[in-house]
This record gives C-alpha cells, sequence and structure tokens, in this order.
C-alpha cells in the first residue's frame, strides 16, 4: 500500500488518562477502515495515533476517515471528563 493520506490525532495528559483513552480506542483501531492501519503509541505525556491509507481516496472515504478522527477526539474528551470528575470514595 502507497502511503499517501495520513491524519495524526495527538493527545496530551496523565498517564492514566492517555492509558485509559489507548484502551478504550484499541479494539476498534484493530479494524480500522479498509485500506487503512491505525497506529497508537504511547509518548511520554502523549498518546499519538496515526491513520495512514489510501493514496487516491475518494470523497466517501476521506468522509470515512474525518468520522474516525472525530469519534477518537469524542472519545478522548469524554474519558477526560470522566478522570477529571472521579472522586474517591471517603
Amino acid at each position: 500500500m502507497m502511503e499517501c493520506l495520513k491524519a495524526e490525532v495527538v493527545i496530551e495528559g496523565e498517564m492514566n488518562f492517555l492509558e485509559a483513552v489507548k484502551k478504550s480506542l484499541h479494539p476498534d483501531n484493530e479494524s480500522p477502515p479498509k485500506g487503512y492501519v491505525i497506529t497508537e503509541e504511547l509518548v511520554g505525556n502523549q498518546l499519538r495515533i496515526v491513520l495512514k491509507g489510501l493514496c487516491k481516496p475518494s470523497p466517501k472515504e476521506i468522509i470515512t476517515v474525518m468520522s474516525t478522527i472525530d469519534e477518537i477526539v469524542r472519545l478522548a474528551e469524554s474519558i477526560r471528563e470522566l478522570v477529571n470528575s472521579y472522586k474517591p470514595c471517603e
């Protein structure tokens, strides 16, 4: 596969937050849209998610990639809210 389309999402935060995001996304990232590969990498205080794919994507395929990125961002925001609102039982 010739790499042409590449999208990278970088999420910053504390390790427990980044690990929660990675664990939540990993099952879906195992089966990306046809013709694409998704990789996840924890680097310092960042989770880098890279989506690589088709050289000449159709408009429909571009929309699929945009939707995938949107899902990643929305999930990360939801987890961040959950982590920030967590209060241990007393």
